[in-house]
């Protein structure tokens, strides 16, 4: 990378233990304040002192009063105010974060630890003058803790991390016709290659570009395009629209009862009830939705007694009504978003159903030619 660099800029400073982008550096060179244009304030100084023509630096580098001196290079190569960085911009970056080794009781014992003294000017440098952005920036307002499951590329985000593979010559992918299917559960896998034990899990491997696509319904859809994915085909269950490719395909979320309940929609309330998945368009979005408008309460265990909706948290009144995969002893599958859950999905929302688990959120058409082979297990 720095014979890249050296070939593109005549001289530079890039502040790094054995870098040899060193011409313009006033210190050491080394990635420390033993050189003093080291980090964004030192970047800065080196465009200020007329050492450098440009300076890589975050927003909120220049000073306010300082602001009208300086422009921002914008990447269809027109210049604009230091304020306008919302629109010229070169990549949006994460944020500085606390790392530590993969230890789930080390983290929280270093959450526990500097949660209890963010209050206690841990973000200031004041006291240290003229040394600044000593262990974190002080520009700091909290630190927030990041879920378990986000480990660093999903931190880092595809953008973030094709610029760091391009830098470090990672081989770019061979031209292939074949793609990379994941699956949802061990029933998909004889369609499959590659395999994932729910749909976060998958979006996930197609974020680190260990997958190329998957199958998803319209609630999973909005949750896949937060994390950068695009849809790029759909399903369409009526051969009479099929020659019309402008034509849009959809479905009826509709609620089933059995005939013999006597249930209406204004009498669910405080009984048992069964889901699709949890987020998942005719089975969650939908009805919670509705019962949310109705209720302004998003707080659903209030509103039904119990049920099975996977993908909820384990201990949710939601997962008590899930049968899991069958096995009477350790099941780890029960309420998992997958088809190891007999109660996921459109046929196995009918089946908690159909076996007194609950009533039912589903799409119009899901029992139409099915074949219900589980109706003869134990």
């Amino acid at each position: 990378m720095g014979g890249t660099v050296s070939n593109f800029f005549s001289a530079s400073c890039a502040p790094a233990r054995g870098s040899k982008l060193c011409q313009l550096c006033r210190g050491d060179c080394s990635w420390s304040h033993n050189e003093p244009y080291y980090g964004y304030a030192g970047g800065f100084q080196c465009l200020k002192d007329g050492a450098g023509d440009v300076a890589f630096v975050k927003h909120l580098t220049v000073p306010d009063s300082e602001k009208q001196d300086y422009e921002l290079l914008c990447k269809d190569d027109t210049r604009a105010p230091i304020d306008d960085y919302r629109t010229c911009h070169r990549a949006r970056a994460p944020a500085h974060a606390v790392v530590s080794r993969k230890d789930a009781q080390l983290a929280d014992l270093i959450w526990n630890s500097l949660n209890s003294v963010q209050d206690f000017q841990l973000f200031s440098s004041e006291n240290y003058a003229p040394s600044k952005k000593l262990m974190f920036k002080d520009s700091t307002v909290r630190l927030v803790r990041l879920p378990a499951s986000k480990d660093s590329f999903l931190y880092l985000g595809a953008e973030y991390m094709s610029i760091v593979r391009s830098l470090k010559k990672e081989p770019a992918r061979s031209a292939s016709s074949a793609i990379k299917w994941c699956a949802v559960g061990h029933a998909e896998t004889t369609k499959c290659d590659m395999w994932s034990f729910n749909s976060e899990e998958c979006v996930k491997k197609m974020m680190r570009k260990e997958a190329d696509a998957m199958a998803v319904d319209g609630g999973q859809v909005y949750t896949a395009g937060k994390c950068g994915l695009v849809p790029a085909m759909v399903e369409q269950y009526s051969a009479d629209f099929c020659s019309n490719p402008g034509g849009t395909a959809s479905y009826f979320a509709v609620a089933v009862v059995k005939k013999s309940s006597g249930l209406t929609w204004d009498t669910l309330e405080s009984h048992r009830s069964c889901h699709t998945g949890l987020g998942r368009t005719a089975g969650w979005n939908i009805p919670m939705g509705q019962i949310h408008k109705q209720t302004q309460d998003c707080d659903f265990t209030k509103f039904f007694s119990s049920g099975c909706a996977p993908g909820s948290d384990p201990s949710s009144p939601f997962c008590s009504q899930c049968a899991g995969s069958g096995n009477t002893v350790g099941d780890e599958s029960k309420c998992s978003a997958s088809a190891e859950e007999q109660y996921n999905g459109y046929a196995g929302a009918l089946r908690c159903l159909v076996e007194d688990a609950g009533c039912f959120h589903k799409t119009h058409n899901c029992s139409r030619k099915q074949q219900w082979q589980w109706s003869s297990m134990g």
